[in-house]
Formats: structure tokens, sequence, C-alpha cells
């Protein structure tokens, strides 16, 4: 049965949230693409229609995330500045959220085994990132620390062992960003 054009760019934008969810969860190799489309509420059959290969969809799910979050963290900025960005980023609702939540801590370790062209969607999502908390034109060390202290906060609070020693890290890196 044909869709309309209209159809197709639907199904194609529910192909990219769920595979940027899923892959966010159980990593990118630990989702196939029927698991995919499955959560998308469509079959497989359509999915090479949408994209040549799983790996377009990686990269393409990947630039989704990384503009969202991008528009998610200029929003915060200009709203309250570094503190509303620590306070969400460094939430435990945050921590708890792996499908929804920061795509460089879900999947920062895996992507280095990934191809070049897809490793530079999160490294020019970081370089925007990067930008958007910091002044004009000057990325500064302090900004770079800034970042890495966020992202390494988040990690340590999703590894902790319970969820006291989570907050204790969250705590402790909203802190430390504060002082940045």
């Amino acid at each position: 049965m044909r869709v309309s054009r209209e159809q197709a760019r639907q199904n194609h934008r529910q192909i990219i949230d769920s595979a940027g969810r899923l892959f966010r969860k159980h990593g990118i190799e630990g989702v196939n693409l029927a698991a995919i489309t499955a959560d998308a509420g469509l079959t497989i059959g359509g999915f090479y229609r949408h994209f040549a290969s799983k790996e377009a969809l990686v990269v393409e799910s990947l630039r989704h995330l990384i503009v969202a979050t991008g528009k998610s963290m200029q929003a915060l900025m200009r709203g309250g500045g570094r503190r509303a960005v620590i306070d969400f980023y460094l939430s435990p609702g945050h921590a708890q959220d792996i499908a929804s939540g920061c795509a460089f801590v879900a999947l920062g370790a895996e992507i280095r085994r990934l191809k070049p062209e897809t490793r530079q969607v999160l490294a020019d999502g970081l370089d925007g990132w990067l930008k958007i908390v910091s002044e004009p034109d000057s990325i500064a060390e302090r900004d770079i620390a800034f970042v890495a202290l966020l992202v390494g906060g988040l990690t340590l609070a999703r590894v902790a062992g319970s969820d006291e020693r989570s907050a204790e890290i969250l705590a402790a890196a909203r802190a430390a960003a504060a002082r940045i």
C-alpha cells in the first residue's frame, strides 16, 4: 500500500525518534533494525525506503539528537545561564532517564568504534555545545572544563551503585560546575 508524502515524513521521523531513544537506552550495537521499526510502530520492510543502512540511521539520529540538545542548551542559557544548565543537566531525573538523556553520556564510549563520519557527528555536537556555553567566538579552557564536568558528573552518577551515591556525585558536580 502506498503512503502519502506526509505519512512517509512522519514514518521517517518516528524511526529517527525511536532509534535515538533506543540507542541511548541500549547502545547502538544493542539495538537491531527490527526493534527500532517495531518501536516506531512500523515494519522492517519499509526501513530501506528511508535509510540506506543502519549506519545512515545512526548518523541521522545523532544529528537530530545534537540539534535538539543544542536548542535545549540555548534555551537554558537564555533563561538562566550556566546555573540553569547545571540544574537541569545534573539533576536526578536526567541521571535516571537514559533513553531521553544526553547522547554524549549514553554513547560517548561506543561512538569510538564507529565510522569516522559517525564519530564526527558527536564531535561537531560537542563543538556546538562548547560555543553555546562560552562567550561568543572564544571557547576557553574553563568552558571545556565546564562541559567535561557536566558530562563526567552525569556519567559517574549513572555508574553509581546506589541512589544515595548518585545523589552525592550529582551534588558534588553541581557545586564544582557552579565554581567554573
